[in-house]
């Protein structure tokens, strides 16, 4: 099984960054737009250091795919490890997937330094 794996430090509070990945709706909505549905099932979850997701329904690359975002702060600065686990081997669709996390990830890390800014989610 193939993972993406993206690492991330952000200047938001842990709270914040934890509070955000803990919510489907506003990580995940960028996959949502259009068509395509995804429906994801929490199966752990650390207070201000891990969620994971499993997708239970949507794109048949997806299914049973975990979502992990492992927290940690270090020194002013939040570090997000995210990892998309258990894609089935030769998914021609990998290498698009692991751009869109990025760019999901960039815009969540946008959000929630400046908060005030118009909404950036791709």
């Amino acid at each position: 099984m193939a993972a993406i794996l993206h690492s991330l430090r952000m200047t938001a509070a842990a709270d914040d960054v934890f509070q955000a990945v803990s919510a489907a709706d506003d990580v995940f909505r960028a996959w949502w737009r259009g068509d395509r549905k995804v429906t994801l099932r929490r199966i752990a979850m650390q207070a201000g250091q891990r969620v994971t997701w499993e997708c239970v329904d949507g794109p048949l690359d997806w299914i049973g795919t975990d979502i992990t975002f492992d927290l940690e702060r270090d020194g002013d600065e939040t570090v997000v490890r995210f990892t998309h686990a258990n894609w089935p081997e030769g998914s021609r669709r990998f290498a698009e997937h692991t751009t869109k996390w990025a760019s999901v990830l960039f815009a969540l890390k946008s959000n929630l330094e400046t908060p005030d800014a118009e909404d950036v989610l791709v």
